[in-house]
């Protein structure tokens, strides 16, 4: 298979499982469906960068891993900022548990903050996804 269409399809594959298990967190934490759906529908603009980003970031992983497998350092410092930019990303989603969890304020700060988490979250999803980006070349050009 062709590098480009490889490429391609890892990326839309990462990012709709992204979408698709966002989508199944929030209508588990607030057990309904339409709920999800009008919350995926309303956080389009933050969740589409997002799960691109990350679909980005799977892509590019998988690339670096195959172009330099003895590099374990790389592959994790990578994976380690998408897993603390993912963590990030779905922090919000808390809100809907943490008052069950006695942690009112926290979840209020969650609440009140979401968008500001979300455009941390593709801030830094968007960094990752440039350095790796950047390591992937280093590697090409050697």
């Amino acid at each position: 298979m062709k590098l480009i269409t490889r490429s391609v399809i890892l990326t839309v594959t990462s990012s709709l499982t992204l979408i698709t298990l966002s989508f199944l967190v929030i209508s588990l934490l607030s057990k309904s469906v339409s709920y999800a759906l009008e919350q995926m529908v309303s956080l389009k603009y933050y969740i589409l960068p997002l799960a691109l980003g990350f679909g980005l970031q799977v892509t590019l992983f998988i690339m670096i891993k195959e172009k330099v497998k003895e590099s374990a350092a790389l592959v994790t410092s990578t994976g380690a900022i998408s897993s603390g930019t993912m963590i990030a990303c779905c922090a919000h989603h808390l809100t809907e548990a943490l008052p069950f969890l006695a942690v009112g304020g926290l979840s209020l700060f969650f609440f009140n903050y979401q968008e500001e988490l979300l455009i941390l979250s593709i801030a830094l999803n968007w960094v990752s996804v440039l350095y790796m980006y950047k390591k992937l070349r280093l590697l090409n050009a050697r």
